[in-house]
């Protein structure tokens, strides 16, 4: 009996390390997506800037098209229309890397509480 106790508790402490070992390996997932969430969250404020910038210069073009020749004003406004599409997809790119890291995260919450 005490043979089998022992075996036992064996199993049981070998069960309990390898959920610690899982429940670690959790939390430090938790936390990468923590520092990715802030990463993207500065990539945001980026994209807003650009397209805010972009706004700026737009409203400039506008506020200088009598003044130029109409061949300089399309160039310029060609180019704002470029950087335009860039700074929306940048955004989109934001906003898609947002909702995978909060699925991460969420899978790496779900996985946790249930290791806990």
């Amino acid at each position: 009996i005490n043979i089998q106790a022992n075996e036992s508790l064996e199993k049981m402490r070998d069960e309990y390390s390898a959920i610690v070992v899982e429940r670690d390996a959790a939390t430090a997932s938790i936390e990468e997506l923590k520092a990715n969430l802030n990463e993207l969250r500065l990539s945001k404020v980026e994209a807003e800037n650009a397209i805010n910038r972009w706004q700026d210069q737009y409203e400039s073009l506008i506020a200088e098209r009598n003044a130029v020749s109409m061949s300089d004003f399309q160039t310029n406004l060609h180019q704002l229309r470029v950087e335009k599409l860039q700074a929306e997809a940048a955004a989109k790119r934001w906003c898609d890397d947002h909702a995978t890291a909060i699925i991460e995260r969420d899978a790496a919450l779900a996985t946790n509480n249930k290791l806990q």
